[in-house]
C-alpha cells in the first residue's frame, strides 16, 4: 500500500479472510465466552451496543447486528447499525466479535461496503485494511 489515499479506503471484501472464530481459537487465547454468548448473541456486541446505542430510541439487539452483517440489501437501520460499529468499535471489539463468531472479517467488510460506509471512517480503514490480503 504505497498510496496513503488507497490505505485509507476499505479493501474489497475478497480480499479479507472469511474464517471463523472457534471454540479452538478462544481456547488458543484464553479467551472464557459461554456458549450462550457467541455468535448472534455475542458478548463482546452486546457489550458495545449497551454502550454505544444508549441514547438510540431503540437501541439494537447483538441478533439484529448478526442479521445486519448478514443482509445483502442493508435497510436504513441496519447500516446505521454497521456504521455505529464501524465508528464505535475499538481493536478489541473487532476481534473479539470475530473470536465470537459474530462475523467473519471478509463478511465484516462486505456489510460496510454495502451499508454505504465503506469511505465513513478512514482511520478505521486503515486499521481493517491491516487484516486484508491485498
Amino acid at each position: 500500500m504505497s498510496d496513503l489515499a488507497d490505505d485509507t479506503r476499505l479493501a474489497p471484501p475478497r480480499t479479507f479472510i472469511d474464517r471463523r472464530g472457534s471454540a479452538r481459537i478462544r481456547a488458543e487465547c484464553g479467551i472464557v465466552v459461554p456458549a450462550g454468548e457467541i455468535g448472534p448473541d455475542s458478548r463482546t456486541v452486546a457489550r458495545r451496543l449497551a454502550s454505544a446505542c444508549a441514547g438510540w430510541r431503540r437501541p439494537p439487539t447483538p441478533r439484529e447486528f448478526f442479521d445486519a452483517i448478514r443482509a445483502d440489501k442493508p435497510s436504513a437501520r441496519q447500516a446505521g447499525i454497521i456504521t455505529m460499529w464501524l465508528r464505535e468499535a475499538t481493536d478489541d471489539d473487532l476481534i473479539l466479535a470475530w473470536t465470537e463468531e459474530a462475523y467473519t472479517f471478509r463478511q465484516l467488510a462486505n456489510a460496510i461496503h454495502r451499508s454505504g460506509a465503506a469511505d465513513s471512517y478512514p482511520e478505521r480503514n486503515r486499521d481493517l485494511n491491516r487484516l486484508s490480503e491485498r
